[in-house]
């Protein structure tokens, strides 16, 4: 008897065993043998890949070509590279270096001392910009800041 036939046989008989139901039987399938329910499932060598743009991003600058990944980065690059834009700009009269971030300039301040904060640690006596930064001080940044001083 050949395969194709203990295969008949087993599908004739499909409620037979319980086993045989329990491993082998589909719910989707017709009393004729037909799948009534269309699967959506791709196997994954099948599923369409998104193409990546060269460079790893999709933003170009009319200027000069350069591609850069997110719209704000784009709108930075414009404005600091081809504008001439005073973006961040250090408050410090004798200074007045442009930034092309924000957190670059507050890194700036914080070494060069060109700030006026006024939110101080009491323990550790080191200046912050507002009440937020002042909150997520740990007790292990307080003591890396008082070795760093000493």
């Amino acid at each position: 008897m050949s395969h194709y036939d203990e295969t008949s046989l087993v599908f004739q008989n499909l409620f037979s065993s319980a086993e045989f139901g329990r491993l082998y039987w589909d719910p989707f399938r017709d009393a004729d043998g037909d799948a009534s329910v269309k699967s959506t499932y791709k196997p994954k060598g099948k599923r369409k890949k998104a193409r990546k743009v060269s460079g790893g991003g999709k933003h170009r600058c009319f200027h000069c070509n350069s591609i850069l990944r997110w719209p704000s980065d784009l709108k930075y690059h414009v404005a600091f590279s081809h504008t001439g834009k005073q973006l961040n700009v250090c408050p410090e009269s004798t200074c007045s270096r442009n930034f092309q971030f924000p957190y670059q300039l507050a890194n700036h301040q914080r070494t060069s001392g060109h700030h006026n904060w006024k939110v101080v640690c009491p323990v550790c006596d080191k200046q912050f910009g507002n009440q937020r930064f002042l909150a997520r001080h740990t007790v292990a940044a307080c003591n890396r800041y008082k070795q760093e001083q000493h």
